[in-house]
């Protein structure tokens, strides 16, 4: 016998063929336990649901007393009652909708093709595919991962499919204290499913060992605000820390703490896709208790051959209950880990040290580093002492960004200029080498057309006026160009429209000092990755510090920009 299964939020369509002996008489158990007949993965489905029981020929199905309910038709039904299924009947449990064939059919039948075309159609919609852009999303689920980790399950309004590459990051707009708020995020879930878009965030409380820093603004305010039905603004997707960049059969997937984020949505693409992947799956907890989507960690790797786990937990208190490997990852732990780990394309997530130790165990290793990519996380700097608006928006660097760094390894050996940031609601510290090979993401790529200097419009309209037998240029005075008082060997940055000039240190980009005046420029990743800091330039030339990012000509990324000279910021 079929039943055929269609889950509405990943989309995933199944037929479950289930023996019978007696074509008239039968009883299957539908839930999440693994004793029933047809498991449905599904929060929303009860361990035993329901059942369905062949009699004399005719389909019945019985709600058993769940939590959510079913529907026959999208009319619910009662709990421990017997109802006649006829050819045609959905049923629908928790996302999943449910179908059986009608046992004298075979599949050439044009019944059975009409009901598989009705299955198909069930749940679906005639939706969009949000590809890149800005959409409002609604809160629909809030999922404790850990004790201070949880994920944030959206959906778009009007519905969209999501459309992304697994690894990649999303900024979401987050009106704190009045003030709009701009921060980037993980993408935990998979495009496979494409009908909602998950993150998962880490609260981030002061750091003990810097007691002035300031908290992850963004990060806790998501963890103590965003409930079910709660609206944001969302854009992207951005990020090229992602295994479809770079195509291998065979990978070692290595995360700490919540760095997993990126992992797992990688890991779920190719759980979903059945992708002929190889996957070696190395993680790092401080405790059992911290071991960030443990269960479903544990059923890929007990269903997949291709698939294969490994956990270790580095907290001193130590845990009877826990069998597995015990302290930080080291070389004879990684020989039995994944002893052809030099066959494989290595992906790294997690704190800065932790980085740094796997990068240097690789490089002693001669592992070739042209096979190896991570995204950046570090510890928390000092908050400066800023005026009471700059300051808000200074603490910002206590979130965690995501930066994608896809090593030559040779282009990592710059000095390391600690930048705080968040992703995924975890602390991060980039190094310049982060970006130098990281290619900013920009969303608007209309072409910018420089407008001329006050001086080349002056001579302009005194040339037209001229022609025109109006006064003379001599008789115009032209509005001189904004000078400085500053000495002109000293780096100065001009904001046009504020009117404020000021002089630069070697230290600030020009984001950091327009904070410090008081100008409130838009900002999120904080190391020219979004593209949202953008600014048009006027006049003047910057530098990046031997980073290289992608901007428009015309245009400035002032969160990681350096004037040379004098330089004119249309803000």
């Amino acid at each position: 016998m079929k039943i055929k299964t269609l889950n509405s939020q990943t989309g995933e369509f199944q037929e479950k063929v289930i023996a019978t002996n007696d074509i008239t008489t039968g009883e299957w158990l539908i839930g999440r336990h693994p004793s029933c007949d047809l498991i449905l993965n599904c929060p929303f489905v009860s361990r035993i649901h329901g059942r369905i029981v062949l009699k004399q020929g005719q389909f019945y199905f019985t709600d058993l007393g769940s939590a959510d309910g079913s529907q026959i038709n999208n009319q619910v039904v009662e709990i421990n009652q017997s109802y006649l299924l006829k050819p045609c009947d959905l049923i629908r449990i928790g996302a999943c909708i449910v179908t059986i064939p009608p046992v004298s059919c075979d599949d050439d039948d044009p019944k059975l093709q009409l009901l598989d075309k009705k299955v198909a159609l069930g749940a679906s919609t005639q939706r969009r595919e949000w590809t890149k852009g800005e959409i409002t999303v609604r809160c629909s689920r809030v999922i404790d991962q850990t004790d201070d980790v949880k994920t944030f399950v959206f959906v778009a309004e009007p519905a969209v499919l999501f459309n992304y590459q697994p690894g990649q990051f999303v900024t979401l707009e987050l009106p704190i204290d009045g003030q709009k708020i701009k921060r980037p995020y993980s993408i935990s879930s998979t495009p496979s499913r494409p009908h909602t878009l998950e993150i998962t965030v880490k609260r981030v409380p002061t750091p003990v060992e810097i007691p002035d820093a300031l908290p992850g603004i963004a990060s806790n305010w998501l963890h103590d605000n965003i409930t079910v039905g709660s609206q944001l603004k969302l854009s992207g997707p951005m990020g090229k820390f992602t295994h479809l960049a770079n195509p291998s059969q065979k990978l070692l997937l290595i995360s700490a703490g919540v760095g997993i984020t990126p992992m797992i949505s990688m890991s779920r693409w190719i759980y979903d896709t059945a992708a002929d992947i190889d996957v070696v799956f190395f993680h790092s907890a401080r405790t059992p208790r911290d071991i960030i989507f443990r269960s479903e960690l544990e059923l890929m790797a007990a269903q997949c051959s291709n698939f294969q786990l490994a956990v270790t937990t580095t907290g001193k208190k130590r845990t009877s209950a826990w069998l597995g490997y015990r302290g930080r990852l080291n070389q004879s732990m990684l020989q039995g880990i994944a002893p052809d780990f030099q066959e494989r394309t290595v992906y790294v997530c997690g704190p800065d040290k932790f980085m740094q130790e796997i990068k240097s165990m690789l490089e002693e290793l001669q592992f070739p580093m042209q096979n190896y990519y991570q995204e950046s996380f570090g510890s928390p700097k000092k908050a400066k002492k800023l005026p009471t608006k700059a300051a808000e928006s200074v603490s910002n660097a206590n979130e965690l960004q995501p930066t994608e760094v896809s090593l030559p390894v040779a282009e990592s050996k710059l000095p390391a200029e600690i930048a705080l940031v968040e992703l995924s609601g975890v602390v991060h510290q980039l190094g310049n080498y982060a970006s130098t090979v990281l290619k900013g993401v920009s969303q608007d790529t209309t072409p910018y057309s420089l407008p001329r200097s006050r001086r080349e419009i002056c001579t302009s309209v005194s040339k037209t006026m001229i022609k025109d037998n109006l006064p003379s240029s001599a008789d115009v005075v032209s509005p001189p160009a904004p000078t400085s008082t500053l000495v002109s060997s000293q780096p100065v940055v001009f904001f046009a429209k504020s009117g404020k000039e000021v002089v630069f240190n070697d230290e600030d980009s020009i984001l950091e000092v327009a904070q410090q005046q008081g100008i409130d420029l838009p900002c999120a990743c904080q190391m020219g990755a979004c593209g949202t800091c953008k600014q048009v330039l006027l006049e003047g030339k910057v530098t990046y510090d031997g980073q290289d990012p992608e901007c428009e000509p015309g245009y400035v990324l002032t969160c990681i920009a350096k004037p040379e000279g004098r330089v004119v910021i249309e803000a």
